[in-house]
């Protein structure tokens, strides 16, 4: 019994001691890796810090470029609006010279008409009063004529008187004739 308690004993001490050495060897496989994941959590931890230094200078320099392009952007949507602005300047210019041309040209064809009418009013006035010149040339022929005749006639009637003076008068034809006669104007044909 004895024997079989020191060999218990033993056995126990060796599974004991193996299991130690299990546990030990675990326990040194365990800190191993232990310092193998804190080594590794280190390299990590250095290059996430690497990476999030980076990631922040290329932000910096994204929030650069964006700032640039924006305002480049900006600058140039300024020039736009500002020739976008002469545009419609212009186009107001224009629009107020075409209105009054418009204007002008509707003036001018309302002056035209007008012009027109007198033009015709003016020829019509011109052929009446041609007409009516003509007329009293002819009337003043006519008096002119008259005129004429008359004088003439008491030319002749006066040479009657004188000539009856002179002569007996059965000798003379005898005339008809007044100066209130002399004094109508002829008829009109």
């Amino acid at each position: 019994m004895k024997r079989r308690a020191v060999f218990a004993g033993f056995a126990l001490t060796a599974v004991l001691t193996l299991v130690s050495a299990c546990q030990q060897e675990d326990s040194a496989w365990m800190i191993k890796r232990a310092q193998l994941a804190g080594n590794e959590n280190l390299r990590l931890k250095k290059e996430i810090e690497q990476k999030d230094a980076q990631i922040a200078l290329l932000t910096q320099q994204k929030d650069a470029k964006y700032d640039k392009i924006v305002k480049q952007k900006d600058a140039e949507v300024a020039v736009l609006k500002q020739k976008i602005e002469q545009t419609q300047q212009k186009i107001r210019t224009l629009q107020e010279q075409f209105d009054r041309t418009s204007e002008q040209a509707q003036r001018f064809g309302m002056e035209n008409q007008r012009f027109k009418e007198d033009f015709r009013q003016k020829d019509s006035q011109i052929a009446e009063l041609q007409q009516q010149v003509n007329l009293m040339d002819e009337k003043n022929m006519r008096t002119q004529e008259h005129k004429m005749i008359v004088s003439l006639m008491e030319i002749l009637a006066e040479c009657g008187n004188k000539l009856a003076k002179y002569e007996p008068v059965e000798a003379l034809p005898v005339i008809p004739f007044s100066v209130a006669d002399a004094n109508e104007p002829a008829q009109q044909k």
